[in-house]
């Protein structure tokens, strides 16, 4: 009888036909990432993965475009970044906007205690 437990380090995935290792046309149906540290055409330097902004980011994962303008559609610049909170309470407060912390809602799903016999009953 044979162990059903694979030896360790073992790779689990095995791809076989086009999508194997060794597979002749592999290289067609399968796009390979460029390295990390080649060079350049120009010589200039290391090539390197692009670095997205927080809003590039909303934009390729949610869909969301957090630069543009609701009114017109034009594209808006980010002039900063405020993550002290006592600077944006006091923006808050002068725009008029309540700046205390939103308190959740309760849930949907009522109590989850665990039920008792006479509950099913």
């Amino acid at each position: 009888m044979t162990s059903q437990i694979p030896p360790l380090g073992l790779n689990l995935v095995r791809d076989h036909g086009i999508l194997a290792p060794a597979a002749k046309r592999l290289s067609e149906v399968v796009r390979t990432a460029p390295p990390l540290h080649s060079p350049s055409a120009e010589g200039a330097g290391p090539s390197y993965l692009p670095n997205y902004s927080w809003a590039a980011l909303l934009k390729r994962v949610f869909d969301v475009d957090a630069v543009k303008c609701p009114d017109c559609g034009a594209q808006m610049r980010i002039l900063a970044a405020i993550d002290e909170l006592d600077i944006i309470d006091r923006i808050l407060t002068h725009l008029g906007i309540d700046a205390a912390p939103v308190e959740p809602a309760p849930s949907r799903a009522g109590d989850l205690s665990t039920p008792t016999y006479a509950d099913t009953g």
